[in-house]
């Protein structure tokens, strides 16, 4: 929620059974203050609302500032526990049986001078187009570090799928938007496996990564899908 009297953004946990409020976050616009702050660098893109915020057992939560390399861990008295900024985190955040989380992102965008930060592809005339890989990521709640981090179109590139990638939009020719993984073993899956939904190629992946394979690609009856 945004409450503009207090120019901040409000985490709420509700009680869907009676609508009843249980516990609110304040997270601020402006992101003042050190708690913010993580190798000199700041909150960025102050007006992005918090997004997908996954509670944990004592209280605190994980989101990430939507579309922007800023990702965070907040107690439940409102206090910046960690942030980081390698990459530009967006979409959902979902909970393996380790308890660690996966999440989607993309390379930093590039800079002013040229890909000092991301990927460039040539187009058919040879002009420069900035493109976005996604990458799947794997994060410990504890202290936000990065435990797994994988390209999703270098995923598709090992394994045989460049012609999956290679096709539409080349801005954003994939568009992660969920990492789902397998809590226990099943009838087509392992525990551990990942389902990957690639919106703009209107495909599921089943990811192995201690192989790193693709067990299957999964088409519709479905199209630009979000959730697994």
């Amino acid at each position: 929620f945004w409450d503009r009297d207090e120019d901040a953004w409000q985490v709420r946990l509700f009680d869907l059974r009676n609508d009843s409020l249980l516990w609110q976050w304040t997270v601020p616009r402006t992101g003042a203050g050190s708690e913010w702050r993580l190798n000199e660098v700041g909150r960025l893109f102050e007006n992005s609302p918090p997004l997908h915020p996954y509670l944990l057992p004592d209280g605190s939560f994980v989101a990430k500032l939507d579309m922007t390399p800023n990702l965070f861990r907040m107690d439940r008295n409102g206090h910046v526990l960690w942030t980081d900024h390698d990459l530009v985190y967006h979409h959902a955040t979902q909970v393996d049986a380790e308890g660690k989380l996966w999440t989607c992102a993309s390379d930093l965008p590039l800079g002013p001078e040229g890909p000092t930060v991301g990927r460039v592809v040539r187009g058919l005339y040879g002009e420069r187009i900035a493109y976005q890989d996604d990458h799947i990521v794997r994060i410990d709640p504890a202290d936000g570090h990065i435990i797994y981090r994988k390209s999703v179109a270098g995923i598709l590139v090992r394994n045989g799928l460049a012609g999956r990638l290679f096709s539409g939009n080349m801005n954003d020719p994939i568009h992660l938007n969920d990492v789902v993984p397998a809590l226990r073993d099943g009838p087509c899956w392992r525990k551990g496996d990942l389902f990957l939904s690639l919106r703009d190629r209107s495909m599921v992946v089943q990811y192995r990564p201690g192989a790193d394979s693709v067990v299957r690609v999964i088409d519709g009856p479905f199209l630009a899908q979000h959730d697994i």
